[in-house]
């Protein structure tokens, strides 16, 4: 899909069901390939692999 100004966006709907409720551990979150924007990192990153 692409917008008139030429953004293109990609998506994948998951269909596989996750259990709610579970913590990364703190061993991930330190190595996470995650790069996190500094305003808002809860909401908008880019995943490395």
């Amino acid at each position: 899909m692409t917008t008139t100004v030429g953004l293109k966006v990609m998506c994948e709907l998951a269909r596989k069901a996750y259990r709610s409720g579970q913590k990364a551990t703190e061993s991930f979150r330190q190595n996470e390939p995650t790069i996190r924007d500094k305003v808002l990192g809860q909401f908008n990153y880019v995943l490395r692999p």
